[in-house]
């Protein structure tokens, strides 16, 4: 199965789920996830507080069983829901494992913007426990109408030379 790869702003984002199904039987099963999220902040800025800010941030998960067959298929059927306008108000999934979350709404964040979006919360561990710190990735409009193309070709809905999907998949990461 291909990766996603995504362009955000000051990033990317690259994402493969194996084992994902939608089969009764296999809604339990737990997927392998990998996830890689880079952040380059390299055009230095000066803060609100006048500091330099300036670095990169590195995110890896690899070979991880972070989410069931089921939490992916909710995730898919939310992002569904905020894409066609029929979300009405924020929902969150909080998968068994805590390594992340997900908030969809119909919001941006940062500008309250009117478009569906995604905040996928990568929790910060500590001592083998997750801290109440987190990265938020958000994936709003084209990226996230990319996302759940992604996970409709994951299940075999659709096939990767449809709707253009084949122009953001990977084959590595």
């Amino acid at each position: 199965m291909k990766y996603l790869k995504l362009d955000l702003e000051g990033g990317e984002f690259i994402f493969r789920a194996r084992e994902y199904s939608i089969d009764e039987d296999m809604r339990q099963e737990w997927c392998l996830i990998d996830l890689a999220a880079q952040i380059d902040t390299a055009d230095d800025h000066t803060g609100m507080t006048g500091s330099r800010v300036s670095g990169k941030i590195d995110i890896r998960i690899e070979n991880d069983e972070s989410l069931t067959c089921s939490e992916l298929c909710r995730l898919e059927e939310n992002i569904d829901e905020a894409l066609s306008g029929k979300l009405t108000e924020e929902k969150t999934i909080s998968p068994m494992e805590p390594y992340m979350q997900f908030v969809i709404s119909s919001l941006t964040p940062m500008d309250r913007l009117p478009m569906p979006c995604l905040q996928w919360r990568l929790y910060v561990w500590h001592e083998d426990s997750p801290t109440e710190q987190y990265f938020s990735i958000c994936l709003a409009g084209d990226d996230l109408e990319k996302m759940s193309l992604y996970l409709k070709y994951l299940r075999g809905a659709i096939d990767e030379s449809d709707s253009g999907l084949k122009d953001f998949l990977i084959e590595k990461l």
